[in-house]
């Protein structure tokens, strides 16, 4: 597909994609023009993170049940519409994490004497045009909000940015819509427990600004295209990078050094493509932008995703290990790595 020369008016927005919208809007125009996600709900990772947070809501739902006994009841629960989360590679050593940090979390929670504990509670602002749903929602004399974290959340020992966005605008709209003033948060990490965070009045107001700016100045572009904003962070987690021709000319032209992890490449099929019996796929290419460019093999990728592909076909593929330099032999990485071809090859 090529970047979508148009946008809808965004009405009612979340924390999570006001932090998309901050980082590249071209990047909400792509997931409006869309059907698919950055994560496929049905991903290992996912579903473990599905998982944890259903086994922290039946443990605060019934202090006598075990940390073992809820995580059991939540995958049992999720396999009987879909893949069992016990079956993904992180699956234990995040129950491990959750077993050990939970009492974190219910230590946090006894000191705020709550009234009322709100759990997955969706919250809107008055003028509907954010909405949310906030983990936890601790009601009383010190009313604060939790947000699990199955990952990592803090970076060079402080919370992740995008994280303190996204407490402070729950903060914000729950301030709006029931009248409670929150001036404390916290992330609960699997790997760091919990991280509190500052959502004082200022802080979430201004945040909530900064948030508010940004979709009105979305809207008075729309219907018309969005700009690109190419960075290490936005590009570093977006999906849509195959298409995206903004980021591959800063990647040419040096504004940004790749696309997270690994290496990315897009250019010309210059030879067959060798496919193997164990079903993997070798992908000769002329690479013409890239983290190295000239003649590059991409080797180990799924046959169904070349399937159609033939010489002179354009093909961008991105988060790929390197595995040699002489020649330039890179692989694909089941989970991490992506790949577009483009038949006609006019995004170059």
């Amino acid at each position: 597909m090529p970047p979508p020369t148009g946008s809808r008016p965004l009405s009612t927005v979340s924390p999570t994609s006001i932090e998309r919208l901050l980082a590249c809007p071209l990047r909400i125009a792509f997931e409006q023009a869309t059907t698919g996600g950055a994560v496929a709900q049905g991903a290992p990772r996912a579903l473990v993170g599905v998982a944890i947070h259903r086994a922290i809501g039946l443990c605060l739902g019934d202090p006598t049940l075990g940390v073992e006994a809820a995580w059991s009841r939540a995958c049992d629960e999720m396999a009987q519409t879909g893949p069992d989360p016990r079956g993904a590679p992180s699956a234990r050593r995040a129950f491990l994490r959750l077993q050990r940090r939970l009492p974190d979390l219910i230590e946090y929670i006894h000191e705020r004497e709550p009234s009322e504990l709100l759990r997955e509670c969706v919250v809107t602002s008055p003028d509907g045009t954010m909405s949310g749903q906030v983990d936890l929602l601790i009601l009383g004399e010190r009313p604060a909000i939790v947000d699990h974290k199955t990952g990592s959340v803090l970076t060079e020992g402080l919370p992740r940015k995008s994280y303190q966005r996204q407490l402070a605008i729950y903060a914000w709209i729950v301030e709006g819509s029931l009248g409670v003033e929150v001036d404390e948060a916290a992330l609960f990490s699997l790997r760091e427990g919990i991280v509190e965070v500052d959502v004082s009045g200022p802080v979430r107001r201004s945040i909530a600004s900064e948030a508010m700016s940004a979709m009105e100045a979305f809207n008075m572009r729309a219907p018309g295209a969005q700009p690109a904003t190419p960075s290490a962070h936005a590009c570093g987690v977006c999906p849509f990078i195959g298409p995206c021709d903004p980021a591959w000319e800063a990647l040419h032209e040096g504004g940004i050094e790749g696309f997270g992890w690994g290496d990315a490449v897009r250019g010309r099929v210059r030879a067959p493509i060798v496919k193997s019996a164990g079903g993997a796929a070798a992908v000769p290419l002329n690479a013409q932008i890239g983290t190295v460019v000239g003649h590059v093999t991409v080797f180990d990728v799924p046959i169904p995703m070349v399937e159609t592909c033939s010489v002179g076909d354009q093909v961008s593929a991105w988060r790929l290990a390197r595995r040699s330099d002489e020649p330039v032999a890179l692989a694909w990485r089941e989970g991490t790595s992506n790949l577009q071809i483009d038949p006609q090859g006019e995004h170059s």
